[in-house]
């Protein structure tokens, strides 16, 4: 009777043991790291939207190290962004890890725009997030004889929620003033980058423009969204302001505002305008007989701005005095930066006997011409006779 009872002692320690050792192979993955996660590369996270909610499908890899299966699994995503404000937090369904082999699981993760501040909001749609995760893991172990959940934290696992709006280009130094036979322009390229999530939503792109003394005027699209937008707005401009900006420097500020989903971004520009032609002057004339009638050789000189470099153009060169024209001529070449020409002008010997010995005021006018451009510059050039 004795030895049956040191049996069942005996059987009773056998079975609390293979018991405990069953727990502790089973949760010894949790407690090690043996239960490995794998997340996706950020190219394979996919985002969407629906009205004014953004949706993450985002399939995530469980490696189950230990012995035994572990059933029931589920795990709670916590999903904050670079300022630790929390965006997401959702639970998943259970499912069964199979033993030494890779699980996924297909996290779907989802928050409404509308329910953060605006300074959220303006950060997820023109600049995205790196967001950072924290996971909580419960399950059953040790043959369901036990439920625990444990919390993990990585500070270096991060999902990239993307901007909806990018790469957004309204660049002042790409202002150019056009000349058309339906007026005068001031026209300005731009171009940005979406989402695939946003695409073929509507954005407003609303531009204006104007320096110190003058507002030039405002122009707007609503743009059907894709992958790569580029367009172009135009501002009307009179003619005196057409003239002045061709020929003058100046100070333009431009006001950009981008509306989406109700979400507006401004930026405030300022440019320091470039006029077409600067440095513009006359450096030498010379007047002469060639034998049957006479001509003048004309040097002169300018700088251009980058707006206008190698463009074909033509320079329409008239030199007249008070009683009338003297001469003129054309003069063809590509624009560069710096620009040393030389032009041959013919002159009527009847106009030849006015100008060879007689000192007088001349008004030389260059009409510069050149696609989508013209420009006029006139220059009072003291004769000298000659002499």
């Amino acid at each position: 009777m004795r030895w049956s009872l040191v049996a069942v002692r005996i059987c009773m320690i056998m079975i609390t043991l293979t018991a405990v050792l069953i727990i502790l192979l089973s949760t010894v993955p949790l407690a090690t790291g043996g239960l490995e996660f794998d997340f996706p590369d950020e190219e394979d996270d996919v985002w969407e939207m629906d009205g004014s909610r953004v949706i993450g499908t985002v399939p995530i890899g469980i490696r189950n190290g230990g012995f035994f299966d572990i059933e029931d699994f589920s795990f709670r995503l916590n999903l904050s962004d670079t300022d630790g404000y929390g965006l997401v937090d959702v639970q998943t369904d259970p499912v069964d890890l199979v033993a030494g082999k890779w699980t996924e699981v297909v996290v779907e993760m989802s928050f409404d725009l509308n329910d953060l501040p605006p300074e959220k909001q303006f950060e997820i749609m023109f600049n995205g997030t790196q967001a950072s995760l924290a996971i909580g893991v419960s399950s059953y172990f040790g043959l369901r004889t036990i439920r625990t959940s444990i919390d993990i934290h990585s500070d270096e696992q991060t999902i990239e929620i993307p901007p909806m709006i990018n790469e957004v280009s309204v660049d002042p130094s790409r202002l150019r003033v056009e000349q058309t036979g339906e007026g005068y322009w001031l026209t300005l390229p731009y171009s940005f980058s979406a989402s695939e999530m946003v695409s073929g939503k509507e954005l407003y792109l609303d531009v204006s423009i104007s320096n110190a003394t003058k507002y030039f005027g405002e122009d707007s699209e609503l743009i059907i969204l894709d992958q790569y937008i580029e367009g172009q707005l135009t501002f009307a401009l009179s003619e005196e302001d057409f003239k002045n900006l061709s020929a003058y420097p100046d100070t333009l500020y431009v006001d950009v505002a981008i509306t989406f989903l109700g979400i507006t971004m401004e930026r405030e520009l300022t440019y320091e305008w470039t006029p077409f032609i600067s440095n513009f002057q006359v450096q030498s004339v010379w007047a002469y007989y060639t034998g049957y009638d006479g001509q003048i050789d004309l040097s002169y000189y300018f700088d251009a701005s980058d707006t206008i470099w190698y463009h074909n153009v033509v320079v329409h060169i008239t030199i007249t005095d008070e009683i009338g024209t003297i001469a003129s001529g054309d003069d063809y070449f590509t624009i560069f930066s710096n620009n040393q020409r030389s032009a041959w002008l013919f002159v009527p010997n009847d106009v030849m006997s006015r100008v060879y010995g007689n000192e007088a005021d001349w008004e030389m006018t260059f009409e510069i011409v050149g696609e989508g451009f013209t420009i006029t510059k006139t220059v009072t050039y003291h004769w000298n006779g000659g002499a």
